[in-house]
Parts: C-alpha cells; sequence; structure tokens
C-alpha cells in the first residue's frame, strides 16, 4: 500500500527547504534508475528519502569485489552470486514506506523506460548510453547520465527542448521595506541583496511590479519605473526560464560545461577526452582496461585528441577501475537534486556536463593490492599500505544527524578503523527523510547508539564507539587532552554556531585537524581545518543570528518573523514561565528573592489570579478579555502615546520607513483567525490548570457571538513603560494571591506535536499582530519554521557535503602539508553551482622573538605561576591576565595574590589525573596560547 498524500510532518525539513508546491510534484514523479552499483544505490537512496512516488531499479548484473567500497547493503557472501538489485531492493523499500520500488532484473530493454518520467543511467559507457538517450528524447523522457570511476565522475543532463523552469534557484524571495524613492532610486531598511534584471512587486495600493535596472549600493538601487512610495514592502519574484539541450550525441561532441574548481578549471577538457577514450577502449576490447598494463594504458592515450593532458590521461586510466565512496557520494547527491530539481519543474539545470575529480590524492605509485578485502576498490586507486593507515585512523564525529550518518556510512566504507561519535538526541520523524540510518521502529531511540549499530551491521570490521554526550563545557573531563591525543580528526556534523566554535576551540588547544560542514536547504558549505597551515572556524564564524530590539517586537514589527516571535514570547510568558514562577512562590522563601525576581512573580501571578478558573468558560471568557487587552486596548494605548500625525523632531512624520502605524481591531466572530486566537489560548489555559474540555470549536464560537465588548481598562503608560514596584508591597501582595492554591502544570514548548495546540495559537497570535500591523500574514507551517527554528534540510545536499568532508579526511591521513593542496567548498544545488578555493592561511606574526598564531604554542614543563610570568615579562609582555578555557588563573589588576603566584601550574588542573593544562597568556596587544605538560 504506498500512500499518495504528503507527510508533512516526515518531510518537514524538506517542504522547508523547496516549498510544498514542488514538494507535492515530488510526490508524484515516477523515476527509473539504470545501473546499481555504487553510484545507482546512492541516487536510489536519497531520491527514496526524499519521498518520490515511483523508482526504478534496473540492473541484471552480480555484485563484484570491487563493488564492496561503495555498496554498504552488500557483503562477501553476496559476491557473484546475488543480484545488484536483488542485494539493496528490501533495505532501499524500508527506507521510506511510500515510495513505490519496481525491479527490472532481465536483459535490458528500452519499454523498461516508458512507464516512468525521468531516466537516470549510471557507470555506462558512453557508446552505450548514446542510443538510450535519443530513446528518451523521442519519447519526451528527461534524461540523466553519470560516472564513477576511480577519482573522478561525471554528469551529464538533456531534458529536451523548450525546458521551462518557474524559477531559477531554491532561495526564498528576497523582501524588505522601503524607506523612501528619489527619481527612481529605492532606499531600503537593510541589505537588499537584488540583482540587475531581478524583478519586484511594491505593496503600495495599488501593487507595482517593476525590474531592477541598477544597484547602487546595499541599501539603493534603480528600477524600470517611475514610484513614490515610503513605508511599504518590496518583494521578489520570482522569474521562470526555458532551456534547449543538446542530445548526448551532439553535446558530446561539442561540451558546454559548468566548471566547479577554480584552482584547476582547465582539467575539466582532458577529463572529457577520457570519457570518450574510455568510451571507445570498452567498446574495442569489450573490458575496462588494465590498470597495471602499459599497453592499455598507451591505447587509451591513443583515443585521446593531441589537446588532451596526457599526464591526466594516464592518471585517469590507472585508477578508472577503482571505486572509492566520496566520489560516489558527490555525484550521487548532486545528481540526485538534479533529478528531484527536474521533477518540480524548478532551478537552473547543469548545462550539459559538470566533471569532478580528486586526482591530487593519487600517490606517485601504488603498492600491492588485496583482492580479497572488502576495500577492493577503493585499494585499487591508492593501495594496500595507504589502506592500513585508513584502518589505524580514529576519528570522532560530533553530531549523528543528516550529515553525521552520512560521515558514518562514508567513513565506514573507506575503512577507517576507530570511529567515535557521539550525539546527545534522540530520534524524531521528521529525522528520516533525510537521516538514512533510521527506521520508524527507532523513533524515540538515541541517534548515535541506532547509528552505530546501523553502521557495524554495513561493515563489522571497523569499530565505532557510540557516546550520548553534548561537547561542552560540562564534558571537558571527558573529552580533555586524553582524549584528543588518540584522535586522527574531528569531522564537525552539528546544526549551531556556539557549538562549533566550542569543538573549534578543543581542536585549536589540541593541535587537532577538524573538517567542519554544513547544509542549508540546497546550499552546503565544508571548511578545512588544518593546525599550521589554515586559519581556525572561529576566525570566520560569526554571531548566529541577529536578534531583533525589544522595542521593536514590543511596539514596532515590520515584518512576518518579528509578530512570530512576539506570539512565541507571548507562548513563553504565559503558559511556560507564569506557572513556573507560580510553583517557584509557593515553594520559595520570598524574603530570599531578590526585587527583580519578586517583580517576575508578582505580573505573573497577577495574570493568573485575576480571575477565578472553575471550567472552560472561565477559559473562554479570560481569553476573549486578554484578546481585546493585546490587539485593541494595547493599540488604543499606543496610538494615544504616538498619534498617527506626531512627527520626529526634524519634522518627519514618526509612523515612517519601518515604523508601520497599527490599526486598533474590532472583534469579529466570522473572522476565523479571531476566532482562533480565543479557541486556542482557551484550550492552552485549560491544560496548564487541568480542567476538562468540553466545548467544541463551533460551540466556543457561537459563545463568543452573544459576549458584549469589554471596556479598556489597561493602564496608560502600562503597554509601554517599565513598571517600577516597592520590594515589601511585591511580597505582601504575592502571599496574598498565594492563597487561590492553584494547580498549575508549565507547558513546555513543542514545535512538532500536531496535538498540542502550541503552534495553533501562536500562529493566530502572529497573524492577529500582523492584522494589527498590516503585515503579510504566514500559515502555521512557515510560522513552525521561523519559530520552531527548522534548519531546512535535504538528503542530496548532506549526501555531496559529507562526501567533500571525506575527500578532505584522505588528505589527513595521508599526512598532505602543503595548504593549496586542501579545499574548502561552497556549493548551491538549486542553482547547479558549487566551487572549491583554497583554505585561508593561517596569520603567523613574530612578536619580540616569539612565533604567534592561533596554532602556535608556547611550551613548558611544570613551573610556578609567578615564573610563567616572569618569562613573559623577560621578553617585553605586559602580561594582564592568564585564562583556562573560562576560568581565569590570574588578572594584574585588583589585589594580587602573592601566595597563588608561588603555586606550580599543575594546582590549576581540574582534573589532577590531566598530564596537559592549555592556557592563554593575554598581554597588552597578544594572546597567546600556551602548553604546560606534567610529566
Amino acid at each position: 500500500m504506498y500512500d499518495k498524500t504528503m507527510d508533512e510532518s516526515l518531510y518537514s525539513r524538506q517542504i522547508h527547504a523547496i516549498g510544498k508546491d514542488a514538494m507535492k510534484k515530488i510526490t508524484e514523479a515516477s523515476v527509473c534508475i539504470v545501473g546499481m552499483r555504487g553510484l545507482g544505490l546512492e541516487i536510489a537512496k536519497c531520491l527514496i528519502l526524499s519521498g518520490i512516488s515511483k523508482l526504478g531499479l534496473c540492473d541484471d548484473k552480480f555484485v563484484t569485489q570491487d563493488e564492496l567500497s561503495v555498496n554498504y547493503y552488500a557483503n562477501k557472501s553476496d559476491l557473484y552470486i546475488k543480484l545488484r538489485v536483488d542485494t539493496v531492493y528490501e533495505e532501499l523499500c524500508n527506507l521510506n514506506s511510500n515510495v513505490k520500488i519496481e525491479k527490472h532484473t532481465d536483459k535490458f530493454r528500452y519499454s523498461y523506460l516508458d512507464n516512468y518520467s525521468i531516466v537516470v543511467l549510471t557507470d555506462i559507457d558512453l557508446i552505450t548510453a548514446i542510443p538510450i538517450n535519443d530513446y528518451c528524447r523521442k519519447k519526451g523522457i528527461k534524461f540523466l547520465y553519470a560516472c564513477t570511476n576511480g577519482l573522478y565522475g561525471f554528469i551529464f543532463s538533456d531534458y529536451g527542448d523548450n525546458y521551462s523552469v518557474s524559477e531559477t534557484n531554491s532561495q526564498n524571495p528576497k523582501s524588505g521595506i522601503i524607506v523612501k524613492t528619489t527619481d527612481k532610486i529605492i532606499e531600503t531598511d537593510k541589505p537588499h541583496k537584488l540583482f540587475v534584471n531581478d524583478k519586484i512587486r511594491i505593496l503600495s495600493e495599488p501593487p507595482i511590479e517593476t525590474y531592477i535596472t541598477q544597484v547602487h549600493d546595499m541599501c539603493h538601487f534603480s528600477v524600470k519605473d517611475d514610484v513614490n512610495v515610503s513605508a511599504c514592502r518590496f518583494i521578489e519574484l520570482k522569474q521562470g526560464h526555458t532551456y534547449n539541450f543538446k542530445s548526448l550525441m551532439e553535446s558530446y561532441r561539442c561540451p558546454e560545461f559548468v566548471e566547479i574548481d577554480l584552482c584547476e578549471f582547465d582539467k575539466v577538457p582532458s577529463l572529457h577526452e577520457f570519457t570518450i577514450a574510455l568510451s571507445c577502449f570498452i567498446h574495442k576490447y569489450k573490458r575496462m582496461p588494465n590498470q597495471f598494463s602499459e599497453t592499455d594504458i598507451a591505447e587509451l592515450v591513443k583515443f585521446c585528441s593531441f589537446n588532451a593532458n596526457i599526464e591526466i590521461i594516464k592518471k585517469l586510466a590507472s585508477t578508472c577501475n577503482g571505486n572509492i565512496m566520496p566520489v560516489v557520494s558527490i555525484i550521487g547527491g548532486i545528481i540526485a537534486q538534479q533529478v528531484l530539481n527536474a521533477c518540480a519543474n524548478k532551478c537552473q539545470p547543469i548545462m550539459q556536463w559538470m566533471y569532478y575529480d580528486a586526482l591530487i590524492l593519487l600517490q606517485e605509485k601504488c603498492n600491492k593490492i588485496d583482492n580479497m578485502s572488502r576495500y577492493f576498490g577503493q585499494e585499487i586507486v591508492f593501495g594496500n599500505e595507504f589502506q592500513k593507515k585508513l584502518k589505524d585512523t580514529t576519528v570522532f564525529v560530533v553530531g549523528s544527524g543528516a550529515i553525521g550518518c552520512e560521515h558514518l556510512k562514508n567513513f565506514s566504507m573507506m575503512g577507517v578503523g576507530n570511529i567515535i561519535v557521539t550525539d546527545m538526541d534522540r530520534i524524531e520523524k521528521s529525522n528520516l527523510s533525510r537521516q538514512f540510518l533510521f527506521r520508524n521502529s527507532d523513533i524515540g531511540k538515541f541517534k548515535s547508539e541506532v547509528a552505530r549499530d546501523a553502521i557495524l551491521k554495513m561493515n563489522n570490521e571497523i569499530s565505532v564507539d557510540a557516546h550520548l554526550n553534548k561537547v561542552c563545557n560540562e564534558t571537558i573531563n571527558i573529552y580533555n587532552n586524553k582524549f584528543f591525543d588518540k584522535l586522527t580528526c574531528v569531522a564537525n556534523a552539528l546544526d549551531n554556531i556556539e557549538a562549533r566554535q566550542f569543538v573549534d576551540r578543543l581542536c585549536v588547544e589540541n593541535t587537532k585537524p577538524l573538517l567542519e560542514s554544513g547544509t542549508l536547504g540546497t546550499q552546503g558549505n565544508v571548511q578545512t581545518i588544518i593546525p599550521f597551515l589554515t586559519m581556525n572556524y572561529g576566525s570566520h564564524s560569526g554571531s548566529e543570528e541577529d536578534s531583533v530590539p525589544v522595542c521593536t517586537l514590543k511596539n514596532f514589527p515590520y515584518e512576518p518573523e518579528h509578530a512570530m516571535q512576539w506570539a512565541r514570547d507571548l507562548f513563553e510568558g504565559m503558559f511556560t514561565k507564569a506557572p513556573s514562577n507560580y510553583n517557584k512562590s509557593l515553594a520559595s522563601d520570598l524574603n530570599n528573592l531578590e526585587t527583580t525576581t519578586l517583580a517576575e512573580i508578582y505580573d505573573d501571578l497577577k495574570f493568573l489570579t485575576s480571575k477565578t478558573f472553575h471550567a472552560y468558560k472561565d477559559c473562554v471568557l479570560f481569553s476573549w478579555n486578554k484578546w481585546h487587552e493585546l490587539f485593541s486596548f494595547a493599540i488604543e494605548n499606543l496610538l494615544e502615546q504616538f498619534p498617527i500625525n506626531k512627527k520626529n523632531d526634524d519634522g518627519t512624520p514618526f509612523w515612517n520607513g519601518s515604523k508601520k502605524c497599527p490599526k486598533v481591531l474590532k472583534f469579529d466572530v466570522n473572522n476565523k483567525i479571531h476566532v482562533d486566537f480565543v479557541f486556542y489560548m482557551s484550550k492552552l489555559l485549560a491544560q496548564m490548570l487541568d480542567i476538562t474540555v468540553k466545548s467544541s470549536y463551533d460551540a466556543v464560537k457561537a459563545f463568543l457571538g452573544k459576549l458584549t465588548i469589554p471596556k479598556n481598562t489597561m493602564l496608560k503608560s502600562e503597554s509601554t513603560e517599565e513598571k517600577i514596584y516597592d520590594r515589601q508591597m511585591l511580597i505582601n501582595e504575592i502571599e496574598k494571591m498565594k492563597k487561590h492554591k492553584l494547580v498549575m502544570t508549565p507547558l513546555i514548548f513543542e514545535k512538532d506535536d500536531e496535538t498540542n495546540y502550541h503552534m495553533d495559537f501562536i500562529t493566530s497570535a502572529s497573524n492577529m499582530r500582523c492584522e494589527n500591523y498590516n503585515i503579510p500574514q504566514s500559515d502555521k507551517f512557515k510560522t513552525t519554521g521561523v519559530v520552531g527554528k527548522i534548519i531546512p534540510a535535504l538528503a542530496s545536499t548532506t549526501t555531496v557535503v559529507s562526501g567533500l568532508v571525506a575527500i578532505e579526511l584522505y588528505k589527513v591521513v595521508m599526512g598532505f602539508n602543503d595548504i593549496s593542496k586542501f579545499r574548502d567548498s561552497w556549493l548551491d544545488l538549486g542553482s547547479s553551482f558549487i566551487t572549491f578555493t583554497e583554505p585561508h592561511g593561517v596569520k603567523i606574526k613574530k612578536v619580540n622573538g616569539l612565533e604567534l598564531s592561533i596554532w602556535h604554542k608556547q611550551k613548558f614543563n611544570d613551573v610556578k605561576l609567578k615564573d610563567l610570568i616572569k618569562f613573559f615579562e623577560d621578553k617585553e609582555f605586559d602580561v594582564c591576565a592568564i585564562t583556562n578555557g573560562n576560568k581565569t588563573i590570574y588578572q594584574n589588576f585588583g589585589t594580587v595574590n602573592n601566595e597563588k603566584k608561588e603555586r606550580f601550574m599543575s594546582q590549576f588542573k581540574d582534573d589532577p589525573e590531566d598530564d596537559v593544562l592549555t592556557i592563554n597568556v593575554i598581554c597588552e596587544n597578544e594572546i597567546i596560547p600556551c602548553e604546560i605538560r606534567f610529566v
């Protein structure tokens, strides 16, 4: 049974990335993959997780030894006796029961393709692929073709003539506030991020649609048409585009490339020459070339044109029989997103060839190969000795979510011998659409433990240790220098900047490489951090998010997000903080509490005890009054303080630019949003007070229609000014209110529970606020994304990003010490854009005879604090303070404890077992990292 309805709870992160319309088209799409080696499997995994309607798997070949390095669902017992499709079929079916998967294991027939809207050819030579492409063009079937051979891979796309997309990228439309206009020049309140030829709609009366003709700076642009507006919004209008594709036969002779590596852009033509030469060789000799045969390599060279780089051709020829997981992951993820874009008729496609290679990894000479190893496909490329290095490698994976699952898969297929993974989170339903190691039956279990078990099932030749810890100050005794000493590398798989910065700090302190990565919908990035070569993560990252000023949220909102945050704060104040403070007042001696705490408790108890709650009707009445207080009376008071015609000191209107003048609302029982607020607030009050709810929505609506509008009893200053309270008055009043002896259960916000009404209330409150200020309203889904801080995510993007990380891990294990061989990456699969750049080099300087950088530590044995200070003072440094993490060991202002300066540094250790103390000596113009070792 295949359910065709869209499961928003399962696909929520994907829908936030691509939109509901695109998701609906994806759930109706049918795709056939021809060729089920590692690349076909990787594409299938991503498409199944994404929720397409039907997937065909077409392959009549058996699993071979070289495929075990890229087929994570195969093992040695499957070799040469089990068909590739049969090997992976059951595991793929378990990924998503909503996807119908069909097997085609007979000899390939063109008619297999007729029932699919998109066909993907994998690991098939060019000459064989051409007639299949011709067939698809005749049938109107979108066609994608990809191969991976050792250290390189390519993608080709052909969607026929007149292929139209509704928009050329998957990013949300840009929007902002127009402050003023002068001679077709528009000034915005914040950076507009628009480009020439972008189309915008100005939400004036009537609306105006126009094009950008010139961008002057971040906050000024010119438009085509005359406009004379201010204090109104603009929004970008996404524009479509039509593409015309060449056939494979025509395109391979006259190719158009998407170039991705800015450091080696001249390599692509030679990669294309090799693709053609390899196909010619296969068709002439009916086999792949022998990597150890000089004759075969020379024959391949003959098939190339005189323009080809012969050294590149020889390197490709010597490795093309290999299979390495990272390259399969990169190409597989890219082509999977191309399929999804084609399903949705969105985003810029690859026009028409994209090549990727990692030839930089190739060693001068490949040593012997173990043809019985599960890593045989990888050893063809790197040899047996390097495989032994990987076996002795220990990688710490921080996080086992979407990127973490991909890291674990890639590292295990590479044969990384020791993997430590930590994650404190449990599995939720929404994880299943991109975290492929988890199943429905795993919901509620710890991610790291389930991931460990899944990986060991894929490869039991490695060690995986699962932790349930957050890497933070509280676990520093676990993730100490002894722990880091045994690591080769750290791979972050985190979703917030604060956690990334903390791990980055530990890696710098312990001089360990860090492979940093992240995704946001179709976008992704990789940062390679190598001791003594590159800058660290903390050198680049900023704050996680800009906070909105309190005055904006309270009185002057102008963005939908402002209203959403206000509504989220309203929920927190009324249903979490207020009952918590009430319970706190019952359990505390009020005389021991700070005045500010007493004032907070008083305000909350005043709200909770202002009415008597006996039945659900009381909750409805309270919510009715609260509606008028928030959306009518508070606005009346604000407009009395700041009238519509108020002027600033310079004579300009007060209500101008981003200050939107609000309007007082009158309750309308026929307005669903008005009734929603009262209904959902009353529901939450009843939950909090443990009151039984018997009335339906319609009954509440009918009841509200009979009520009389209350009078405004709010103090005129209550909505805009801070209150000042007398301490003893607060204590006396709280003691009186405690006598109500209410039983209250604080409500803990949970965005993903459809039955708790949390998001229903927040959405209705946010939209009421938007109605006050004439701000565009948002549905529950979008509101959940904002207030729940949901990060849009796609399985395809995480697959690519993790593959790129794994390529950098090879370099770390190989011991590369040349920064030009490492790569940082940035990609947007919605725009078919990928670029690689050399990492930023570390800044090293010499000061007073010392070489200083984030990586260069001054090393000492156990010394007295005074001698450490003297060492730096003798080198003419003015030592201001000495710190260890967040702890201050010494500071030179205030009272200096001479007895403390007589202590040895070993006495400042938090853990007596530590044999290293990492400190920062903070001088007037420098911060000098130091390492104290205790032998």
